[in-house]
């Protein structure tokens, strides 16, 4: 079920990523051609009203201007969006990853396999104490050291 999830969420991001890719493509575009031709349109259709003065127009100046800075906006918000839903997939790619890895059947089958074989070796040898076991308490090294005779000097006095 968790993995399910994992690939649905996994496809509605790269679904997402791909819509926000077109509409930044679509809206400039049209922005472009919105600053091209929305002028001359404007511009032909005021010219048919007998008042209007074509020098103190700051609309028909400012509209390619306007046009240009909503098309960089939305281009520069696409791409942040789509380099976060790009970072997020490739979190989502590793967890469903990490899940399939954990929840494969065949690593469960291998895992209960090695399960039974060591119950099956505890069951048969009986636990004995390493010598690790007996390195890491502090008075069985005392006593260890006490007992041993030191043949370190009777070496070195035998060699001058």
């Amino acid at each position: 079920m968790q993995l399910n999830n994992l690939q649905f969420e996994i496809q509605q991001e790269q679904s997402n990523r791909l819509v926000t890719a077109v509409e930044a493509f679509l809206i400039s575009f049209f922005s472009i051609i919105t600053a091209l031709l929305l002028p001359q349109l404007l511009f032909q259709y005021l010219m048919k009203n007998e008042s209007f003065n074509p020098n103190q127009s700051a609309l028909l100046q400012n509209i390619p201007s306007i046009a240009y800075g909503v098309a960089t906006f939305f281009f520069l918000y696409a791409i942040v969006v789509n380099l976060l839903r790009a970072r997020r997939i490739r979190q989502l790619k590793q967890d469903l990853e990490l899940m399939q890895y954990a929840f494969s059947e065949d690593d469960l089958n291998e895992s209960s396999l090695l399960a039974e074989a060591l119950s099956e070796v505890e069951k048969k040898e009986p636990v004995k104490e390493t010598k690790t076991s007996v390195k890491k308490s502090a008075p069985a090294k005392a006593v260890k050291k006490a007992a041993a005779p030191k043949k370190a000097t009777k070496s070195r006095s035998s060699k001058k």
